[in-house]
């Protein structure tokens, strides 16, 4: 099961089978590959995990990050 959390809330999830994308190119997080989408924002804990649920349902996030 893969699952996507927006401040401790399950926002998607999918189940799947199998591998999910063989490539060459290296992981990229918060835009495109060819970087011409980015992510206007900023990211926190980002975790890839093959094998262990970090987290199976909703949580409270461990604290907000500062302005600025």
């Amino acid at each position: 099961v893969i699952r996507i959390f927006f401040n401790g809330v399950v926002v998607g999830s999918a189940n799947r089978s199998g591998s999910i994308f063989a490539s060459t190119l290296p992981v990229a997080i918060g835009r495109m590959g060819n970087a011409t989408y980015q992510f206007a924002g900023r990211l926190d804990d980002v975790r890839i995990t093959k094998g262990v649920g970090r987290y199976v349902s909703n949580f409270t996030p461990p604290g907000e990050l500062p302005a600025g």
